[in-house]
């Protein structure tokens, strides 16, 4: 019987995965949605407020409005806690999760 590395096959599945990711979110970037750059957190560490590619400053509730129109790139808007929250789209790429993001 033929021996499998797992870990190896799934490291290739992974970084195959990762690379998908980065491409599908140049596209969506080239489709107009704007990109947060930026999180500002309060002092429990909840972000607050996005900075976009562009400049702008948006405070929680104007980014969830335009996250649900689809106007900002890799983030999800999702109910829990009897309350829409914007989160990070599950794309496997790290950098680009909202607690990951400077400050500012």
């Amino acid at each position: 019987m033929e021996q499998k590395d797992f870990n190896q096959i799934f490291n290739e599945y992974k970084n195959q995965a990762e690379g998908q990711a980065r491409a599908e979110a140049a596209q969506e970037n080239q489709n107009g949605k704007e990109k947060i750059v930026a999180v500002r957190k309060n002092e429990d560490g909840d972000i607050i407020a996005f900075k976009t590619e562009s400049g702008r400053e948006l405070d929680y509730l104007t980014a969830l409005d335009e996250a649900k129109a689809g106007m900002l790139a890799h983030v999800d808007v999702f109910h829990k806690y009897g309350r829409d929250i914007i989160r990070s789209e599950p794309d496997g790429v790290k950098e680009n999760n909202l607690d990951q993001l400077p400050g500012f």
